[in-house]
């Protein structure tokens, strides 16, 4: 369970515990796609430099720590306390008239 950053600190206000639990896991989910890409790019690199006789862990320095070490809920959760990702919370209305158009 993550008490820190608290809920009222994540939302400001703007957000109620519902949608501050989707944007979370949306978020999670983009981290931990960045994780895997990066891990298999660097997997990728690490075959051709033990191919070619190079130093395999010469592409370690790389890797994100912070991505490696902590969950992807933790980081996900302290980039919406950073303000490193935006939230937009759409209107219901909004999106339902989208819809309509489109057909």
């Amino acid at each position: 369970m993550i008490t820190n950053p608290s809920f009222a600190e994540l939302s400001k206000g703007r957000f109620n515990r519902y949608q501050l639990t989707i944007v979370a896991a949306k978020m999670a989910r983009i981290v931990n796609e960045e994780y895997i890409s990066l891990r298999e790019a660097i997997e990728q690199r690490k075959q051709l430099a033990i191919q070619r006789g190079g130093d395999k862990n010469a592409f370690d320095s790389y890797m994100n720590p912070r991505y490696r070490d902590e969950r992807a809920v933790r980081v996900a959760v302290d980039k919406i306390s950073n303000n490193e990702c935006t939230i937009e919370i759409l209107d219901p209305s909004d999106t339902a008239a989208q819809d309509s158009d489109e057909n």
